[in-house]
This record gives C-alpha cells, structure tokens and sequence, in this order.
C-alpha cells in the first residue's frame, strides 16, 4: 500500500524484526473466524507488492498485527527471534534445540 495510504510512523517502534511480526500475524489470522486472507493481501500490505485491499481485509490483517506486537512485546525483546518454534509453541522441543 503507498504511503498516503497507511502512514505507520505514529505507531510505536517495533523491537522485532517485521519478518517475525508478519510470522505471527499470520498465524493469529488464521484463528480468527471467517476467510482467510490471501497471501496477495498479505503482500500489499507489508509493501511487497502494490494493490489495494478492501477494508474486510485491511480490518483483519491490522487487528492481526496488532495483535501479533502485543504477543511478542509480551515475550520480551529478542526472544522472539531466538525461539525456533511457531508463537505460542511452548513444548521442550520447540524451544530448545538439544530437546528434539
């Protein structure tokens, strides 16, 4: 989406890479009742590629980044890069390597 279009510098810095917000976004989307979004819809909106999204979509997909900060901000800075497993997989061999 162009910049007129969603202007995310009011939001608070993010202390995770976008890489692992989207990973998690999408694995909250996925829970929420109702179609999923395209992986297209996606695309737009991280800026991967241009489009537009109608506001069922945008709606779902914003609710789902928020929710996906929240979720990492509560793990704590970093750790999220360092766990090897899906968000929320808390089993021994999803969190420690010499556990698998």
């Amino acid at each position: 989406m162009c910049d007129d279009c969603f202007d995310d510098e009011d939001a608070a810095p993010a202390d995770f890479p976008l890489e692992d917000i989207a990973r998690a976004a999408r694995m909250i989307e996925r829970d929420i009742a109702g179609e999923t979004a395209p992986d297209e819809a996606w695309a737009v909106y991280f800026g991967e590629a241009s489009g537009a999204l109608d506001w069922r979509v945008l709606d779902r997909l914003a609710r789902s980044v928020d929710a996906a900060r929240l979720l990492l901000s509560l793990s704590g800075p970093g750790r999220a890069a360092a766990h090897s497993g899906p968000v929320g997989d808390h089993r021994p061999s999803a969190v420690c390597p010499a556990a698998r």
